[in-house]
């Protein structure tokens, strides 16, 4: 399950306006029920839907790799600039949305990344690869991201590359 393209948006912007970054926001309202930011929207009765009937929470259609260690910001800039704007039906995986922070799947016992990060990358249409800065990718230094091109590559999965060129 991933979350629908323009939500991210509007959710990344108001968890950084409320806790100061998307990522410390996700981590803080899921640490005390050890889930994932989808399950906790969904255990919290939150809307899944919006007005129209789009729903929130559905099949990726783009797996997002990119650096923890970039601006939040950038990392959302990043993605959108590399959707067409006629996919605004795109359902973007993104770890810190999907994946439990506090208890990753891959320690369970018999259960590896490759498992989780294969199914995740092999179920997309692409993989989107966040470069940022364009000068310097901070993603291109991080061995969990190199770790993801390797899976994409392996798997035969599109990859797009992204970053803000200024």
């Amino acid at each position: 399950m991933s979350i629908q393209y323009d939500y991210y948006l509007r959710r990344a912007r108001l968890l950084r306006a409320r806790h100061g970054s998307a990522r410390h926001g996700i981590t803080v309202s899921t640490l005390e029920p050890r889930c994932s930011f989808i399950e906790y929207w969904q255990a919290q009765g939150f809307a899944l839907e919006d007005e129209s009937g789009r729903t929130f929470f559905g099949r990726a259609t783009h797996f997002v790799s990119h650096a923890w260690h970039t601006e939040y910001s950038q990392t959302v800039d990043a993605s959108t600039g590399a959707l067409e704007p006629a996919e605004d039906a795109a359902y973007l995986y993104l770890d810190i949305f999907v994946i439990n922070q506090h208890c990753p799947p891959w320690h369970t016992p018999g259960v590896g990344p490759e498992e989780v990060l294969g199914r995740a990358i092999t179920a997309a249409q692409a993989v989107l690869l966040v470069l940022t800065p364009w000068s310097a990718p901070v993603a291109l230094t991080r061995v969990w991201c190199l770790y993801e091109i390797t899976i994409t590559i392996q798997l035969s999965t599109p990859l797009q590359v992204n970053g803000n060129k200024s």
